[in-house]
């Protein structure tokens, strides 16, 4: 239930009450109206306020369509079915200062949302909700919304866990003006900057003094992203000349608005385009031949081996036959989508034919459901296709199908056939050896205290890589690494796509943000393509070959190139 419904419905209570007791003492007649139209605003009141539309797994999404038919444009709605409808139960709340502006963190209980909720999706997240408390009392949204914390029975019943659960102001803390939210997938800072939460570092702070008066004014470096924004790029970039039915959705991760995906008919070309929408870019998905008839749309997003993804199925349609195409994307860490192998696959198709004795109707399934062609499990994915297609003639018609399980494979940022997981190839490392690695470039603070704050340059690979720590006193372990901290010494924009070649130095002190830190680094700034993770080793250090569970390689190999075919996503370290 969204928080500022309930407000409203308890602001209604109060304020209608209050009407009534007045009118009662002045006229008793007008008391009895005022009282029954109490009641009915009340009772709508509360109707709305247990309401709520249906939203996608990991990922918020906002939908809206358009049909553009010469100068005429409606616009479609759907409205949330009962299956659909749920009400959050508020575990508890706590009120916090920051930047001298007081807020609302709410930790909201999944049990009673719809299955379809994000937070469930990601496995039963208990999520926070952060909200701004006006001068006179009221309470709005912020943009942070159903940010997931943790998988309800995570921590168990050590004293420790208790202690953890016992109130939501466990999960947050302030430092100066940034928040930080002990988040399910790793912590994340924010800023309030011009009515709305910015991630920590894309706000600065300048201090002019004029005539003995000291003016603080914060600015943000880079505009913050906006639905409009992300529109109007589309609008002028790639939109065509004469569309048709459009769909966009806007994706939220965090809180935080990243891009849209753009759905359009092309009328000159007669394809309809999907477009990834970012406030750097925009990206042509796949084009698919029309129908004469509008395309239908199922979107749903899952996630599958600690990855998140988005699925989308795009359904063409005519008189005559039916088509239906499968795409998924994955999400970084970041909320950045990019796209997998599966990309605009025909999964169904039916056609309007001879079905014997001169009768015609319709072969294959008109009406096909993403639940009809997709599934998944916490492994792998399964895609059944059915394919109806006319012969040499709309008299006759073929058919061919086939059901295929894929598992994830982050190198290659691809689904390949098989049902187990793809294991990881593990880089063994030492301090001081040569790292070569692609990424996307950001900025964090250490926020030590607020005497003591320093920024510095992550980098989120372009694909995770799996290490051994071969010496000092991580020797032995093995983990993946999404992002390594670099040294590099100019101001880069953020989303500036690097290769960085440094030095490794494993992470010792509180400025460092990363179990991994090069220094002395070298960088040359990429285009489009992505690259790959090199490890180079000093020729005076070896390393053997072992063997095992996964396949091993020794540091010592030179020239060793893991390829990613196209931006793979970041492995999600789930927290217990």
């Amino acid at each position: 239930m969204r928080m500022k419904k309930m407000l409203a419905v308890l602001a209604a209570i109060s304020m209608l009450a209050s009407m009534g007791v007045s009118a009662a003492a002045e006229d008793e007649t007008a008391a009895a109206t005022t009282v029954t139209t109490a009641e009915e605003a009340v009772t709508t009141a509360a109707t709305e306020a247990t309401t709520t539309m249906e939203t996608t797994t990991a990922t918020e999404m906002t939908s809206v369509e358009t049909t553009t038919d010469s100068e005429t444009t409606t616009i479609e709605t759907t409205v949330a079915t009962e299956e659909n409808v749920a009400v959050s139960r508020i575990m508890d709340t706590a009120e916090f200062t920051l930047s001298g502006i007081k807020f609302q963190a709410v930790r909201i209980d999944p049990r009673d949302l719809g299955s379809n909720d994000p937070l469930n999706q990601s496995g039963g997240c208990v999520g926070l909700t952060i909200n701004r408390i006006q001068e006179d009392g009221s309470i709005v949204e912020t943009n942070l919304s159903k940010i997931e914390l943790y998988i309800l029975g995570d921590y168990g019943d050590s004293e420790e866990g208790q202690m953890k659960v016992s109130s939501v102001s466990n999960f947050f803390s302030i430092d100066g003006d940034v928040l930080t939210i002990d988040a399910y997938r790793g912590n994340v800072s924010y800023q309030y900057v011009n009515g709305q939460f910015v991630t920590a570092g894309e706000a600065v702070t300048t201090t002019t003094t004029t005539t003995g008066t000291t003016t603080t004014t914060t600015v943000t470096s880079g505009e913050a992203v906006t639905e409009e924004m992300l529109y109007n790029k589309y609008v002028s970039e790639c939109k065509p000349v004469h569309s048709g039915k459009e769909t966009v959705e806007y994706q939220t991760v965090n809180g935080v608005l990243t891009s849209a995906i753009i759905v359009v008919e092309d009328q000159d070309e007669g394809v309809i385009k999907t477009f990834l929408i970012t406030k750097n870019e925009v990206t042509l998905i796949n084009s698919v031949p029309m129908g004469g008839m509008l395309y239908q749309m199922e979107t749903s997003t899952f996630t599958c081996s600690g990855y998140d993804f988005y699925v989308q199925l795009v359904q063409p349609a005519s008189d005559g036959d039916f088509r239906s195409y499968l795409t998924i994307s994955v999400y970084d860490k970041n909320g950045n989508v990019s796209i997998t192998n599966i990309n605009g696959l025909q999964v169904g198709s039916a056609v309007y034919t001879d079905i014997g004795n001169g009768t015609f109707d319709w072969v294959g399934n008109t009406k096909l459901k993403l639940s009809d062609c997709f599934s998944f499990d916490k492994d792998s994915i399964t895609i059944t296709r059915n394919l109806y297609q006319w012969g040499s003639t709309q008299d006759e018609y073929t058919y061919s199908g086939d059901t295929t399980t894929y598992v994830y494979d982050a190198a290659k940022n691809a689904f390949v056939e098989g049902d187990s997981p793809v294991q990881p190839t593990v880089l063994e490392i030492h301090q001081n050896d040569s790292l070569t690695v692609t990424g996307t470039l950001s900025y964090e603070w250490d926020q030590i205290n607020e005497n003591n704050n320093f920024k510095h340059a992550i980098l989120t690979l372009d694909t995770p890589i799996t290490v051994k720590y071969m010496d000092g006193e991580w020797v032995g372990k093995t983990e993946t690494i999404d992002s390594v901290q670099i040294d590099i010494e100019d101001e880069l924009s953020e989303g500036t796509r690097l290769e960085v070649t440094g030095n490794v130095m494993y992470a010792h002190t509180g400025h460092h943000l990363r179990n991994i830190v090069l220094t002395d680094c070298t960088y040359k700034v990429l285009g489009k393509k992505n690259g790959g993770t090199t490890l180079n080793k000093p020729s005076n250090t070896t390393g053997t070959p072992k063997t095992g569970d996964v396949a091993t390689l020794p540091a010592v190999a030179l020239g060793l190139t893991m390829t990613a075919a196209g931006v793979a996503a970041i492995i999600y370290k789930k927290r217990k």
